[in-house]
């Protein structure tokens, strides 16, 4: 299971880029970590106070990490919403990045779909923007959508569906999407040239809740987050590197992605398996060294 680290840790670790492609940690222009009593939704990201959220009935916050955080029960449709222009997050044209600690033990074999984390479309159905966690094995999907049909994906390797602390991370960097879990890229896949536009819709972000007409009734179906959502944080720039062969996530690709490799295969963990067929052979060495031959984009 990996580390679970501090939430500073996890910030921190999540606003690392290669020197090359970010010179600094980026500020996000939306930020909660729901730790003021007395205002638990203020924005302290870039965007400020005329985005602090809304919350939706039946909201509960609990200790959580030296702070608190949301719980969500997964049926009443609640949600946190930033108050504020909605085309402020009509990002998905160009680099951006969305995060969030969540914890959750949601299990639900065979059942399609995903429980939404954060949002802004209904996913398939609009243009735009969401994260889920699958309902049938607890994997991380990160999506955008153009002309109402699902674009481009990423599936997470790590399911996060254990009842502990991950902290996800997903970005469109340049021509990629990429997906991290607790600070290692899992996922990254090439935008298909022509994708067209993937940002403007009206819907408002939603945060553990369904996707919302600005001013509207929600949309089904019920696919309301159950688990806890903390330090959500929406960047307008890419916080990770489409480079799946840097284990150890510093930016670099060096030896010591390959002793990260080694250890990963050696317990069996699911991101060894760099050729995809389920098992733990030879072949997972190769494309691990095909991968790191290749550089990152």
């Amino acid at each position: 299971m990996p580390e679970i680290r501090t939430r500073a840790a996890l910030i921190a670790a999540a606003a690392l880029m290669p020197a090359t492609a970010l010179a600094q940690p980026a500020e996000p222009i939306l930020h909660y970590d729901f730790d003021d009593a007395s205002n638990p939704t203020a924005n302290s990201g870039t965007l400020g106070s005329a985005y602090d959220g809304v919350l939706g009935a039946g909201i509960a916050f609990t200790p959580f990490m030296g702070g608190f955080a949301v719980n969500f029960d997964g049926v009443s449709d609640e949600q946190v919403r930033p108050l504020g222009d909605e085309d402020a997050f009509d990002l998905a044209d160009g680099d951006f990045s969305v995060a969030a600690i969540v914890v959750t033990d949601n299990s639900e074999p065979g059942e399609p779909g995903g429980r939404f984390v954060i949002n802004k479309e209904k996913l398939g159905s609009e243009d735009g923007w969401a994260m889920t966690v699958r309902r049938d094995d607890g994997a991380v999907i990160f999506a955008i959508s153009a002309d109402g049909a699902l674009s481009v994906g990423l599936a997470s390797v790590t399911p996060v569906n254990d009842g502990q602390p991950h902290e996800i991370v997903a970005a469109r960097s340049g021509d990629f999407l990429v997906l991290a879990v607790d600070g290692i890229v899992e996922a990254a896949e090439p935008i298909p040239a022509g994708l067209g536009s993937t940002a403007q819709n009206n819907f408002e972000l939603s945060i553990g809740g369904r996707g919302r007409f600005t001013g509207g009734s929600t949309s089904g179906p019920n696919d309301e987050f159950l688990g806890t959502i903390d330090d959500v944080r929406v960047y307008d720039v890419a916080i990770i590197s489409p480079c799946r062969a840097d284990l150890d996530g510093d930016g670099a690709l060096t030896i010591f992605d390959f002793l990260e490799f080694q250890n990963l295969f050696d317990t069996g963990d699911p991101r060894a398996d760099f050729d995809g067929d389920g098992e733990f052979t030879i072949f997972d060495f190769l494309a691990f060294q095909n991968a790191f031959d290749a550089g990152c984009p």
